[in-house]
């Protein structure tokens, strides 16, 4: 029993001294944590307050580039004013080339505003090539102006000769007149001819009236003979059945054998 009371002994004079050494040196690592937690602090915040402002700045780079409403120009550098002034140019050269009202030429270069006069002069061209709305033809060459009246003539005769709606009778001329009239009457005669609504019988003459009436009265007969026609089926399928019996019982009683068979009724079964 002195035994393991004196090993009991020992153990806790070894023990208790590294137990407490242990313990010392948690409270000094949590000391430590605390002491440079509070020195960091203000480093921390200062770095947010860094890429906060970097962030802001390329923000308003950002808009001072794409022309945003929003841009401060107080807050660039020379450098990004430089690059911001270009990139203005650029953006208002496209909306020159793309024919927008926001361009403004005051910003263009001599050559620049060459190229965009032509570019407009040929949009407007065409406009007026097209028929379109946007068409000033008091900005066209006389040749250009003779070239756009003919195009308008040609367009305004096939209007008339299709039955558009658009079309000007008072811009046609005597022979384009005729033409047009005779495209009428023979449109009238097909729609009449195939039972059109369009159809005005007034505008046919005797023999087209009578040509209009054969066609109607065969168009009648062909209804009333598909109409009459029934086809038989439980006819169809006895007969069907009678020919597959006979068949059956004689092989040489087919369809492509019986008269063969009724000419020579000795000839024997096989």
């Amino acid at each position: 029993m002195k035994p393991y009371i004196s090993l009991c002994g020992l153990c806790a004079i070894l023990v208790c001294p590294l137990f407490a050494q242990s313990t010392n040196h948690l409270k000094n690592l949590r000391s430590s944590a605390k002491a440079t937690a509070a020195c960091d602090s203000p480093v921390f915040a200062n770095s947010q307050e860094v890429q906060t402002a970097d962030s802001k700045r390329d923000q308003n780079l950002w808009d001072c580039l794409t022309g945003s409403v929003l841009c401060n120009s107080a807050l660039l550098n020379p450098s990004q004013k430089a690059q911001v002034v270009g990139s203005s140019r650029q953006r208002n050269l496209l909306e020159c080339l793309q024919g927008y009202p926001t361009c403004d030429r005051s910003s263009l270069s001599s050559k620049q505003a060459e190229q965009i006069d032509r570019l407009d002069h040929e949009r407007n061209l065409l406009a007026c090539e097209t028929d379109e709305i946007l068409c000033d033809k008091s900005l066209l060459t006389p040749a250009e102006a003779h070239n756009v009246t003919a195009l308008e003539q040609q367009r305004n005769l096939l209007e008339c000769e299709t039955g558009d709606t658009s079309c000007d009778p008072l811009l046609l001329t005597s022979s384009e007149f005729t033409r047009v009239d005779d495209a009428k009457h023979a449109r009238n005669l097909l729609a009449c001819k195939s039972g059109a609504d369009e159809c005005d019988p007034y505008l046919l003459d005797s023999g087209e009236a009578k040509q209009v009436a054969n066609v109607r009265g065969e168009r009648a007969l062909l209804h009333n003979a598909t109409a009459n026609i029934r086809c038989d089926f439980p006819a169809f399928s006895t007969t069907n059945d009678a020919t597959k019996n006979a068949a059956a019982e004689d092989p040489l009683v087919l369809p492509g054998n019986r008269n063969r068979r009724a000419d020579n009724p000795d000839q024997p079964q096989q």
